[in-house]
């Protein structure tokens, strides 16, 4: 697959060796550009014994950066990308799996369609109990049941005219959604697939993501996502990114009510967009008259 090209922040190599990077050795994945941003605690040693290990991956360059953050990372792929000419990217996690030939198939879909932007579903697998599910339909983007399983940048395909050498946000935490919310959703075209070749992995004991949330990371993305519209009007997806970090911020400020007295409200009325707009300025307005004083 041409003119495409895979960035994978790596945090720890034993689990991407392991999971991501039996994937993307795949004979059909050849052709195609990776872009492996090592983003951990890795000494020189570690460095040399990694790229010795992936010297006969083709089209793939590893990049290190001492301690960096995931939305770094991604940042620093996005502009490798850009300068070397590829017209679509995708974002996989390096503890994630992902089904090749099915993904070929959406990708030449994607091609097809001429999007801006493909999302797909994709199978959230328990290790713990083996437990399989599938993502919602992604086409029921205005019931909100889209977002119920959060955003999942690792199961969309991006077309390079929109994206930007810095449209993650620079953290760990909410730098997806600042990717995702960041997007003008009335000068681009969405395709939306039924079918999923992503598998998210749940209940692992080597899980990267922490439960901690950094507040101010979360404040850094809100903040990102604002400054970037230049004001508060936003579509139904924007706002939906602004309201899931502003739960996370007042949550983790220790502003335990918003969170415990609003959620249910807030989620049972995703279905009406009106009211979804409504509950999300709400928090906007909160989150504004917080940082004013």
């Amino acid at each position: 697959m041409k003119n495409l090209a895979i960035i994978i922040p790596v945090k720890q190599f034993s689990i991407f060796d392991d999971r991501m990077l039996r994937c993307i050795t795949h004979q059909e994945l050849k052709e195609t550009r990776k872009i492996l941003v090592f983003n951990g605690k890795f000494s020189l040693n570690d460095e040399k014994k990694i790229k010795e290990k992936l010297n006969d991956l083709a089209n793939t360059e590893c990049i290190f950066v001492r301690n960096g953050n995931a939305g770094n990372a991604r940042n620093i792929g996005i502009k490798i990308a850009l300068d070397s000419g590829i017209m679509n990217v995708v974002f996989w996690d390096s503890d994630d799996t992902v089904d090749v030939p099915r993904f070929r198939k959406i990708y030449y879909e994607h091609l097809s369609s001429k999007a801006d932007i493909t999302i797909s579903r994709f199978e959230m697998i328990n290790l713990i109990n083996g437990k399989k599910k599938l993502s919602n339909n992604s086409r029921n983007i205005e019931s909100g049941k889209f977002y119920s399983e959060g955003i999942g940048i690792w199961r969309m395909i991006f077309q390079r005219n929109n994206l930007n050498q810095e449209i993650f946000a620079p953290c760990n935490m909410g730098e997806d959604y600042v990717a995702f919310g960041s997007l003008d959703f009335t000068k681009i075209k969405i395709n939306y697939e039924l079918g999923h070749y992503y598998s998210y992995l749940l209940g692992r004991s080597d899980q990267l993501t922490s439960s901690k949330i950094n507040a101010v990371d979360l404040l850094v993305s809100l903040d990102t996502i604002i400054r970037r519209h230049g004001e508060i009007h936003f579509g139904i997806e924007n706002l939906y990114c602004i309201s899931r970090l502003l739960l996370s911020v007042f949550s983790n400020l220790s502003i335990h009510y918003i969170w415990s007295a609003n959620r249910k409200i807030l989620f049972s009325k995703l279905k009406s967009r009106d009211k979804f707009r409504i509950y999300t300025r709400m928090f906007v307005l909160l989150y504004l008259r917080k940082i004013s004083k």
